[in-house]
């Protein structure tokens, strides 16, 4: 990012004595602004001003949780450099006391110092950047620091964390306002844990057992990561309302394993400061579960071991429904605040990177659309490209209660075709049932064998097959003359030792010879040209009402309980699309593009 513009201008920033606050004053003063380095520790701004070495910062003492402080500070600043052109309201505490207690007021100075004193900061250095309530000739910035903890529930910092989040809707909420009356741009700063020598001593003084401890268990941010995405910010004038989180959190694979919670683990990952060409940043609302997760945790879908190895940690998660935080230079279409899925892998993550060709727009970032993206697709595709349905056939569906095996059983049905499902419980048989099918088939109190042999003496025109092993064979020797066998998955064998591995199917060219028939595999990224007409088509069914989505009844919240859903999957009691809520307030976070 060329930062040249900057030269020449003048910055107030407040906390400046140490950590974030230093670092950015350091920084802007190296690329030749002058900075005013106010701080409530003036030793502090004084050796901040000693560190720029020669560069034109000054120190001086404030406390902003006094307003007509703040107005005498700046009002000093633009007497000394003739304007204000940047201001960063970076001062900030920590949690104090306990807003639990009814004798205890110890608390309030995180509210006053973490929130009210930033609004008083945004008045008075706007008052100071605009005289007189008018609009500037060239754009004014003001950099508010908050936190992620104002997007994620802090138990241990409940005070703290609601600060942060006045500061962060106060910034988006302000956005537009400022922007168009003034011409002065508003974004935020929101780091996790940082490696400041505050934290660094709060984290020493922890117990090992607290939930402070846990919370920075992992590797903090360094203040060189935080200070380039404050510069980012500041300095791009597209960034309007943007509230950046630095760091994301995401389930990555770190062992090839089909045991999903062995092979994972949660890691935290810095956010590009700078969104990528043609790509956007996405704020994950929901992301899907897929049988297919084992496999990918196994490194089936990479060309070898090897290279899935050297690919290694990598972020799970075939599908989420997310909301664009942040749009890069060159994307045409989409806006901050835009519904969109993604069916590229690494969706298990609180943000994702996202090419802009990857993306499908969807009405809402709501989980049901979450299940029209791979189970809704692979059934719309499926049938039409694999099975090649016609009105009026018998299908056979196998897992007919799970994700995919609903739409099949839909569709189906309004080609006019006879559907048997087979299911594994009397809650299931009802469920296929009340989607439309014909017979329900509790392969736990029947023999699907005997069924078929006895009530489809004929065979069934098409299949669709993801359970594998013996239900495989039964579904072959089920075809009828000219019947479509569709092989979507092998379910079954996914969670065997060792992995997925082929399996011996001694008859089977002479079975199909026999009844003219064939087996197809079905694999839904081949058909990507076809996904966005199939997904509108969806996504218009359901809302008018055509089409009914059923999603598991279990909850699962937060990217901590991937694993867990990835399990509910697995055990077979699912019904209907299993899915996790990863993002509690999925409301946009990033650059409004005014």
């Amino acid at each position: 990012m060329d930062l040249e513009h900057l030269r020449g201008q003048s910055a107030f920033v407040t906390g400046a004595g140490s950590g974030i606050g230093r670092a950015l004053t350091l920084e802007l003063a190296s690329l030749g602004v002058d900075v005013t380095a106010a701080d409530l520790n003036l030793a502090g701004a004084q050796e901040t001003a000693a560190q720029a070495r020669g560069a034109r910062v000054t120190a001086v003492q404030l406390d902003v949780c006094s307003p007509a402080a703040q107005e005498a500070a700046v009002a000093a600043h633009v007497k000394r450099h003739g304007s204000l052109d940047i201001a960063v309201l970076n001062a900030g505490i920590g949690e104090r006391g306990d807003v639990t207690s009814v004798s205890d007021d110890s608390w309030r100075p995180t509210l006053d110092v973490d929130l009210t004193a930033v609004l008083d900061g945004v008045r008075v250095c706007t008052r100071a950047m605009a005289p007189g309530g008018g609009r500037r000739a060239r754009q004014g910035v003001i950099l508010t620091v908050a936190s992620a903890g104002a997007f994620f529930v802090m138990p241990p910092a409940p005070v703290y964390a609601a600060a942060k989040a006045g500061v962060a809707h106060a910034t988006r909420s302000l956005a537009l306002p400022l922007l168009q009356k003034h011409n002065v741009r508003i974004a935020a700063l929101c780091p996790e844990f940082t490696e400041t020598a505050l934290v660094k001593e709060n984290r020493a003084a922890a117990h090992p057992d607290s939930a402070f401890a846990r919370a920075i268990a992992q590797p903090l941010l360094t203040v060189a990561q935080v200070v380039e995405a404050g510069v980012a910010l500041i300095g791009d004038p597209a960034r309007v309302g943007q509230c950046l989180v630095v760091r994301l959190r995401a389930v990555a694979v770190h062992t090839l394993s089909n045991d999903f919670r062995a092979a994972t683990r949660l890691e935290s990952w810095p956010l590009p400061a700078t969104v990528p060409k043609e790509s956007v940043i996405v704020r994950t609302a929901y992301a899907g579960v897929n049988a297919s997760d084992v496999n990918y945790s196994s490194g089936r879908y990479h060309k070898s071991v090897a290279e899935a190895r050297a690919a290694l940690p990598y972020v799970a998660g075939f599908e989420a429904v997310s909301v664009i935080a942040a749009v890069g230079e060159g994307v045409r279409g989409y806006r901050v605040g835009d519904a969109v899925a993604t069916m590229e892998a690494g969706n298990f993550s609180e943000f994702a990177v996202v090419p802009a060709r990857a993306l499908h727009r969807v009405p809402s970032p709501r989980p049901e659309f979450l299940a029209l993206l791979t189970s809704g697709l692979t059934a719309s595709i499926g049938l039409q490209e694999a099975g090649r349905l016609r009105r009026g056939e018998t299908v056979l569906v196998t897992a007919a209660a799970g994700g995919t095996g609903q739409f099949v059983v839909q569709l189906a049905k309004r080609m006019g075709c006879h559907v048997i499902a087979t299911v594994g419980s009397a809650d299931k048989a009802d469920l296929v049932r009340s989607l439309g099918a014909d017979r329900a088939i509790d392969y736990r109190r029947e023999d699907v064998k005997a069924v078929l042999r006895k009530e489809y003496p004929r065979g069934v025109d098409v299949v669709w097959e993801s359970i594998g092993g013996d239900m495989f064979a039964t579904c072959v020797n089920a075809l009828a003359t000219s019947g479509r066998l569709i092989v979507i998955g092998a379910m079954s064998q996914y969670k065997a030792e060792g992995g997925w591995q082929p399996q011996p199917h001694v008859g089977l060219p002479e079975k199909l010879l026999a009844r003219n028939a064939t087996v197809v595999g079905f694999f839904l990224p081949v058909y990507t040209h076809l996904m966005k007409d199939h997904l509108a088509r969806l996504t218009r069914d359901y809302t008018d009402g055509k089409l009914r989505i059923v999603m598991d009844e279990r909850r699962f919240e937060g990217v901590e309980q991937v694993p867990d859903a990835v399990d509910r999957l697995q055990s077979g009691k699912s019904a209907g699309k299993v899915y996790i809520r990863i993002a509690s307030d999925p409301v946009p976070v990033g650059d409004a593009k005014l």
